[in-house]
């Protein structure tokens, strides 16, 4: 709340004045606050944005409970543009400092993690893999090598496999020794 105001239907300790920076400042937040929930079982650490998309709503919010529980990371779902061809990050991690793209892989084959990355990319420089099915490690470390370099801002890739999950950074993917494993999800 900004200092040296006089109470105001808006909880400012001022007159409210429409036009002044401050009472703009004091709606804004107060919008914005209404416009997000807390996501039950997150100890308040990851809230979803009203406009969130619908489509993938589900997927997302079990990927940021298990972030929050696991690392105690504090998450907003964002809300999702309602103009066609907009794209833009799922969330903003702000324990990290960044925006991230969270993606549920129902497929394993290379061209879902191809285009889930490809899409991602577009979206943050952050992305978030979590996979539902089988994995083959070394189709997998082949698609992640093979689209990182293509796609040169993307700067981490996290990967959730059976409730396991594993950070690589760009420089770790793009390495020739690169190797993704089951021992990394242990």
């Amino acid at each position: 709340m900004p200092t040296g105001c006089r109470d105001c239907n808006k909880g400012l300790k001022m007159a409210y004045n429409p036009n002044a920076e401050k009472c703009k400042a004091c709606v804004a937040i107060t919008e914005c606050r209404d416009d997000y929930s807390y996501v039950d079982g997150t100890n308040n650490l990851v809230r979803i944005h009203k406009n969130h998309g619908k489509n993938e709503k589900v997927d997302n919010i079990k990927i940021a409970k298990y972030l929050s529980n696991k690392y105690g990371y504090k998450i907003d779902l964002l809300s999702i543009p309602q103009k066609q061809g907009i794209k833009e990050a799922d969330t903003y991690n702000y324990t990290l400092k960044c925006k991230q793209e969270y993606k549920t892989l129902k497929t394993f084959t290379y061209n879902a993690i191809d285009k889930a990355i490809q899409k991602g990319s577009k979206q943050a420089n952050d992305i978030v893999l979590s996979f539902n099915s089988k994995i083959n490690f070394e189709l997998l470390t082949n698609a992640l090598n093979d689209r990182l370099k293509r796609c040169p801002n993307v700067e981490t890739i996290t990967l959730i496999v059976k409730n396991k999950a594993k950070v690589y950074t760009r420089d770790e993917i793009i390495n020739e020794n690169f190797k993704s494993q089951q021992e990394d999800f242990i």
